[in-house]
């Protein structure tokens, strides 16, 4: 009989009407839903702060080293924008990089290889003028000078391939007017951005 009694009062559940057990049950799993949800929320607020953490102490190194230089430094949450003249790399509408140009890729290797744990999309960046003899167009010349820059910070600096992407935005995305030459040599440049998962701004 205490058995019984004991099996009645422990899963009374069982003695419950149909419907009442249906709710009961949608209860339990609204419950559990719930509970899953505060724990992806707690996940992604934690993963978040850390790539912050982690964008700011690249940022913090990199405006430090480029300060009193030509080079800008900018961050958005766990990402860091490095802008570098393209006259600082490379010889005037070329491919080739200016000798001048070492220190840059020093600074920068420096911080890449000390946060192994970053991914760096490279971006070439055009005016609006006609591309030089060889390229169909702005995109293609922008997107080889920025695969020779990802290639001298892989070959010459040992940071890792995998970690590297290179891309050519042409003219599209210009950030003073065209019509003047000092436009036109702010928009001519490599955009470099550091974090767990870049995309570009």
């Amino acid at each position: 009989m205490t058995a019984l009694l004991a099996v009645v009062m422990s899963g009374c559940a069982l003695f419950r009407p149909p419907s009442d057990q249906i709710i009961y049950q949608l209860e339990r799993e609204l419950l559990a839903l719930k509970l899953d949800k505060k724990n992806l929320e707690e996940q992604l607020l934690d993963c978040d702060e850390a790539g912050a953490q982690r964008g700011l102490e690249v940022y913090r190194q990199l405006i430090q080293v480029f300060a009193d230089s030509e080079v800008t430094v900018e961050r958005r949450g766990s990402e860091v924008k490095v802008s570098v003249p393209s006259a600082v790399v490379f010889s005037a509408d070329q491919i080739s990089v200016r000798q001048e140009a070492a220190m840059v890729f020093d600074l920068l290797a420096v911080a890449l290889n000390l946060h192994t744990d970053t991914q760096v999309l490279v971006v070439g960046h055009t005016d609006d003028r006609r591309p030089p003899k060889g390229y169909p167009d702005n995109q293609t010349f922008s997107a080889a000078q920025a695969t020779t820059f990802a290639t001298v910070l892989i070959e010459r600096h040992a940071v890792a391939a995998s970690r590297l992407t290179a891309a050519g935005r042409g003219e599209a995305d210009p950030i003073a007017d065209n019509s003047t030459p000092e436009g036109q040599n702010q928009n001519r440049r490599i955009s470099l951005y550091i974090g767990p998962d870049v995309g570009g701004w």
